[in-house]
Formats: structure tokens, C-alpha cells, sequence
């Protein structure tokens, strides 16, 4: 057969010898068929406050093209709220919106509609659907796909898909336990509280709020965390926010955290009580409210006192409250107190050259060694203990160690301030000539260093116990040193002493961490899509690990994905990057050490149809760790959102031909496709010649647009009407009546 251009119809099997010689002519229209197909695919199960995600893929299986009037619609359910979507070309020839440059498009909101897309035979879109449980119960969502009027699509059936979600309460089965571990406690003493939170689950238990509320009495001092099976501790915790109400960010089933917490006694009689709370975040249910400790005890009156000094680290650093010795409160009185040291039994009386340790007061050699226990320090947050060492002094002639501890991890360089409390252990009153001189020593290999001894004098008629804060710093040349304290006194009148609360703690140096934020324009499309560049860095002079990075959620604008890259020597990227964790408790930075950065790339989608949009991000720094200038730790980008309209505007009289003389109205549409708001365009019809016109100018309004009035003056049209409002989807029509003065064509 041929075609009616004449031209033969490929892969015919025409023959001239047995033809009718009746040719085919195929001529008409393009065709009208395609079939189109929705496919629907999401979160299965999730919980409140957990993202949901929904992928649609909307393809054209032909024959025909079809131009830009398919329908896409997907209404997600108001269980899931803060929607956005995101559309784009996966295949052939698409497009996700005609009426805008570019072939993707996106959008917020739970109506989800794309009333112009254009699908070739063969061409196929994506729309990425994301949002965020809000409310439980099984939720279908199903979306759909449609022909425009005149098109045939040969199986409907594949028009409609359905995804269901199941959305459950999250059950959380928390806990809670507080103690210090005594029933009594000293006047002016510190108390060392243990708590510890624990979830049972089955589900995670995120941003819970812990509380701890003192009675009067009680003023907390300092608050240490650790965390066991994959809870995380709160990045910066605070006396403050302990009794406000602290937010575990990350706390997972079957996790805990423990909290050791030192508190002053400040009350001189009666009892103080230490209360706790934990409560699961909102949207979460525990099974076993309410979730409560609390530990009281009997005040008594001050028995010792305890005279204490300011930290001694070098400036530029700071102290950090971390105790790198082990049983130094001598919690545990069945272990040994080092090595080459003359031992005795605990709680007796030790002899000469020998120590032993001992619990609460001891009164011995008929009342000539009379010692109570330590009460604790505030100002350095130093708990109390009943525990202490005695060293009944010597009777060689020569100086003996009394305690010993080797210590590793250290970092060589670093300063280490080392410290203990001590005390002359005879009555007081005592005439003692031989005093205790006990002198602190640090052994680095085979070399042995003095930081210098402190003497003990004897306590006055009358006077309570005192205890003394010693204190020196060295410079770690290894990474494992041995402590060792001597009484260097020589002699055995007198030479009672007793020590407790040995600590070694880091000083470490302070940091300045800094951030910035950039995407390097001033200016983003609405429905387009830009990339930010967020540099976190370390001046020094201090290496600052586990800062936090958050860049929280910005209206107008969807984060798709961010990328890590760490640059120089030590510098770590956080072992899981992601947009949640990023925008939510933020992204925690292993090691950033001075004068390396750690970069972070993340693309977004610009949901704002106008107006600007702002991007902030801030870093949180540790406990312990202080930074010079904070002022450089938080940044943001601001820019302007250019709008997007498809405006169009279509002008008729619906006719071709007019009499001279007689009169005509002009229909004047102007419409918006969107997606943004065009407000205060300009409409301009100028006067034509051979047309006098008539005002005013009828207008009417529709899909929240306005006119302003009624009706519109003649000049003002002429001139230049500027419409008030005219958002996405709205329409107006002006109706415009004129005489003609011309003749001929």
C-alpha cells in the first residue's frame, strides 16, 4: 500500500503480478492511545515522629506521545504531616510541569497534584514523597495518573496505586535508679549520687527528658555521663539543665546511661533528699509510669574541715573533672595500693612502714591517732568518701612509699595536673616532732622525678580535722607514667598520716572551633534546587573532638542529601551522614584536630515559591572542652527567592469582523499557572488606533486572585493595572467594550 503522500508503506508485501492493483491510502489523525501506568512503593511500618517515604514511577507505554495535560494526583493521608515532594525525569521524554522551565518540579503540602505533565511513548517520572508520622493507624495511600479528554488508555486498570503504612505509638518501658550509698551524710560534705536511666523498649526512646531536683540543702557541683549499649550521652550537660530537664537526643531499646553526680550538703541538720525523674518524649507511651528515684539521708554536723585551692593548670587550658586513677577514693579497701608498698590488714591499726587502709573514723593507740573521714570538696567537685589510707610512718631512717598507681593513655606533651587530699592523722593537740613530708614523684621509664613534698603540722587543742588539697602538674613525656607518693620524714614521733581521693585529671588546652555556610549566590529559583557547603574547623591551639553539627530543618527549603569530606591529618567525618541526623540532634564529629576542617556538602530543594529563604547551622561543644570564641561557632546563608509564573493572557472579541461604526467587547483572561505568586504584575491594554474604548472596565476574580474592585478605570488599563493578587492558580477576566471608528481592513 502507500501512504497519501505516495510514498510506499514499509514492509508491505505488495506484488504487481498478483495485485488487484487496489492500493491502500493511510491518512488522519495522530493517534489517541496510550497506555499509562502509576506504580506506588513506601514505608511498610514505622512509628510516630520516625519519616515515612513514598516513590511514585509514571510511565507512558505509547503508542502515542501525550502532551503536557497528564494528571498525577496523590493525597497523603493527615497522618503524615510536614510532606514534601520532589519529581523528576527517570526515562525518555517527560516532563513534571509544562508550565516551568526545566523538566523536574517540587512541592510541599499533602495534596499532592501535577495537572501538566507530558509523557512521550516511552518517557517515565519519578515523585519522591517524604514526610513525617504524626498520628498512628494504618494508613493507604493511593495516587493516580490520567488522561486528557480525547485520549484512550487500553487498560485503566494500572491508572490507580496504593502503598500502606502502618503507623504505631512508640512503647517505651523506661527506668530509673538513684543512690549515694550511705544513709548519712556530713555537713558541708559532697555526696556522690550514682543514677541511672535504662530503656526496655521495644522502642527507641529519643529526646526523653531527665530530671534531677535537689531539696533545699543540696547544691549540685558537676555531673559526669557514660553510656552503655548505644545510648549516647547528652552532648553538653550542665547543673543547670540536669535540674531543668535534660534531653537524651539518642536512646535506644535496651540501652543506658549512668550519671555520677556531686552534690555540697549545705544544710547543717535534718535530711536532704535527691529526687529523679524520667519522662518518655511526647507521642511515646511507657507502660510503667511514673518513672521516679530519689535517695534521703540524715544530715550530721561537720566533724573535719577542708581547706582547699584553685586549679592549678597553665593558662590557655582548661581542667577537666575526669578522674584518670582508679579506686582513688579507695571505694574498694581489699585492693592493693601499689607495688614495693608494705601493705596491712584494712581497718587496723598499721605498724611502723606500713599502710592500710581504713573505713570511717578511727580512734587508735588509746586515743593518740584520732581521724574522720573526708567530707568532700565543692570547689573542686571532689565527693567525700569514708574511705582513706593511713601510713603509721617510719622507723628505718629512710624515706617509704606509701601509695603507687601506674596510669596509661596519656598524651605525651600534655599538661596533667595530679592531686590528693591529706591530713595528720594524730589527735589533735598533738606535740609530734616528726610531721609527715609526703612528696609526690613521677617514674617515666627508668627516670624518676620529684614535683616537690608538703608538710603536715600537727592540729591545734580543739581544733576539727583538716584535710589538704596538695596539688603539682607535669608535662607527660610518655604515654604511661607510675605515681608514686613518699614520706620523706625521717624519724617515728609522730609521722601519722592519711590521704585519700588521688586524682590525676587533664588540662586540657582550649580550642577554637569555627563554621561556616555557604551556597556562593544570593539568589535561588523557586522549585529549584541548590547546594550549601558547611566548613567546620579548629584553630587550636587544643584538639576539639565530639563537636556536635546541626543545621535544623529551614522553611522554604528540602534537604536531599549530604556528603562529608575531612581535610587534614586526624580529621574524621562523622560515621553516619544524613539528612535526619543532620537536622535533627545533629552529626557528631569524632576528631577534629587543630588546624584540620571537616567539610559538609548538602543539596536542597528550594520548596519556597517567594520571598527568601534562610539556612543556620551551629556547633555544640563537649563538656570540658572551651573554645576562646564562640561567637564563631553558629552561621547562616540568606537568600532571595526568584518566583516562578507561567502567566498567560489570551484577548477576544470572538469574531473576525467588524462594521465601522458599530461596537465589540474584548474578553481580556489572564491567568497563573504558578507555582509562585505573581502579585502586582502589570496588565497593560493601550489605546489602538481606529478604537475608542469605553470605561470602566468590568473585572472579575477567581482561584484567590483579586481585582481590587469591580470594576477598572479605562486610563488605569491603559496605563498600566497592577493586579493585587494573584497567587498559583489564579485567574482574572476583564471585559472591555469599544466602538469602531476605523474603516476598511
Amino acid at each position: 500500500g502507500t501512504y497519501a503522500s505516495g510514498q510506499p508503506v514499509g514492509g508491505s508485501n505488495y506484488n504487481a503480478a498478483s495485485s488487484t492493483q487496489e492500493d491502500i491510502v493511510i491518512s488522519g489523525a495522530p493517534g489517541t492511545t496510550a497506555d499509562l501506568v502509576i506504580s506506588k512503593s513506601g514505608t511498610a511500618a514505622v512509628e510516630v515522629g520516625q519519616p515515612v517515604a513514598y516513590t511514585l514511577l509514571v510511565s507512558n507505554n505509547g503508542p502515542a506521545n501525550v502532551p503536557g495535560t497528564i494528571s498525577v494526583s496523590d493525597i497523603v493521608p493527615a497522618n503524615i504531616g510536614s510532606v514534601t515532594w520532589v519529581c523528576t525525569l527517570v526515562a525518555g521524554s517527560a516532563d513534571c510541569d509544562t508550565s516551568t522551565v526545566g523538566a523536574g518540579s517540587a512541592g510541599s503540602g499533602n495534596a499532592i497534584s501535577l495537572p501538566r505533565v507530558a509523557l512521550n511513548s516511552g518517557g517515565q517520572i519519578q515523585i519522591v514523597v517524604s514526610g513525617t508520622a504524626i498520628t498512628a493507624g494504618l494508613v493507604t495511600n493511593t495516587a493516580t495518573v490520567s488522561l486528557p479528554a480525547g485520549y484512550n488508555d487500553p487498560t485503566p486498570s494500572n491508572n490507580l496505586a496504593t502503598a500502606t503504612t502502618t503507623i504505631t505509638t512508640p512503647n517505651a518501658d523506661l527506668s530509673i535508679t538513684k543512690s549515694n550509698g550511705i544513709t548519712t551524710v556530713t555537713s558541708g560534705s559532697v555526696s556522690a549520687y550514682t543514677l541511672v536511666v535504662g530503656n526496655a523498649g521495644p522502642s527507641s526512646a529519643n529526646n526523653a527528658v531527665l530530671t534531677d531536683t535537689p531539696s533545699a540543702g543540696l547544691v549540685l557541683l558537676s555531673i559526669a555521663c557514660s553510656a552503655q549499649g548505644g545510648a549516647v550521652c547528652p552532648v553538653s550537660i550542665s547543673t543547670s539543665t540536669f535540674q531543668t530537664g535534660l534531653t537524651i537526643a539518642t536512646f535506644p531499646a535496651g540501652s543506658s546511661l549512668t550519671f555520677t553526680v556531686n552534690a555540697q550538703v549545705t544544710a547543717t541538720s535534718g535530711n536532704v533528699t535527691n529526687s529523679a525523674s524520667i519522662v518518655p518524649p511526647a507521642g511515646t507511651v511507657d507502660p510503667t509510669l511514673p518513672n521516679n528515684a530519689s535517695d534521703s539521708d540524715i544530715v550530721v554536723p561537720a566533724s573535719t574541715r577542708v581547706i582547699s585551692s584553685a586549679s592549678i593548670c597553665p593558662a590557655g587550658s582548661t581542667e577537666q573533672l575526669l578522674n584518670l586513677i582508679s579506686n582513688s577514693n579507695f571505694a574498694d579497701i581489699s585492693q592493693g595500693v601499689g607495688a614495693s608498698v608494705t601493705q596491712g590488714a584494712s581497718n587496723a591499726y598499721p605498724a611502723d612502714t606500713t599502710v592500710a587502709l581504713q573505713s570511717g573514723a578511727k580512734n587508735y593507740a588509746g586515743g593518740t591517732v584520732i581521724q574522720n573521714p573526708f567530707p568532700g570538696d565543692p570547689s573542686r567537685s571532689v565527693a567525700g568518701t569514708s574511705n582513706w589510707l593511713y601510713s603509721n610512718g617510719n622507723n628505718t631512717g629512710a624515706a617509704y612509699r606509701i601509695w603507687s598507681q601506674s596510669v596509661t593513655g596519656l598524651e605525651i606533651g600534655r599538661t596533667y595536673q595530679w592531686m590528693y587530699y591529706g591530713s595528720n592523722a594524730l589527735a589533735s593537740g598533738s606535740g609530734a616532732t616528726d610531721l609527715p613530708l609526703i612528696d609526690f614523684r613521677v617514674v617515666t621509664g627508668t627516670a624518676t622525678a620529684s614535683l616537690g613534698a608538703d608538710s603536715y603540722p600537727n592540729e591545734g587543742a580543739g581544733v576539727t580535722d583538716t584535710w589538704t588539697l596538695r596539688q603539682r602538674t607535669f608535662i607527660a613525656g610518655a604515654n604511661a607514667v607510675t605515681l608514686q607518693l613518699w614520706d620523706t620524714v625521717l624519724g617515728a614521733n609522730g609521722d601519722d598520716f592519711a590521704s585519700t581521693q588521688i586524682q590525676l585529671r587533664e588540662c586540657r588546652p582550649n580550642v577554637d572551633v569555627f563554621v561556616s555556610k555557604t551556597n556562593g549566590v544570593n539568589q535561588v529559583t523557586a522549585l529549584g534546587t541548590t547546594v550549601y557547603v558547611i566548613t567546620v574547623g579548629n584553630a587550636g591551639p587544643g584538639n576539639a573532638d565530639n563537636v556536635t553539627v546541626r543545621d535544623p530543618m529551614a522553611v522554604g527549603l528540602s534537604k536531599t542529601s549530604v556528603n562529608c569530606a575531612a581535610d587534614g591529618v586526624g580529621a574524621a567525618c562523622p560515621p553516619l551522614v544524613n539528612v535526619s541526623g543532620l537536622e535533627g540532634a545533629g552529626l557528631l564529629i569524632p576528631t577534629l584536630p587543630i588546624g584540620t576542617t571537616v567539610v559538609f556538602t548538602v543539596s536542597a530543594s528550594v520548596t519556597a515559591l517567594n520571598g527568601s529563604v534562610t539556612n543556620a547551622v551551629s556547633l555544640t561543644l563537649p563538656s570540658g572542652i572551651v573554645d576562646g570564641t564562640p561567637t564563631n561557632n553558629s552561621a547562616s546563608d540568606t537568600d532571595n527567592v526568584l518566583a516562578v509564573a507561567a502567566i498567560s493572557i489570551t484577548k477576544t472579541n470572538n469574531t473576525s469582523t467588524l462594521v465601522a461604526g458599530s461596537t465589540t467587547t474584548y474578553t481580556i483572561t489572564v491567568a497563573n499557572a504558578g507555582p509562585s505568586d505573581a502579585s502586582n504584575s502589570v496588565l497593560r491594554d493601550p489605546a489602538a488606533p481606529g478604537l475608542r474604548c469605553i470605561g470602566p472596565v468590568t473585572c472579575t476574580a477567581s482561584g484567590g486572585a483579586s481585582c481590587g474592585a469591580p470594576s477598572i478605570a479605562l486610563a488605569t488599563l491603559q496605563s498600566g493595572f497592577t493586579i493585587p493578587s494573584f497567587p498559583g492558580g489564579g485567574q482574572i477576566v476583564l471585559s472591555l467594550s469599544c466602538g469602531l471608528t476605523a474603516t476598511g481592513q
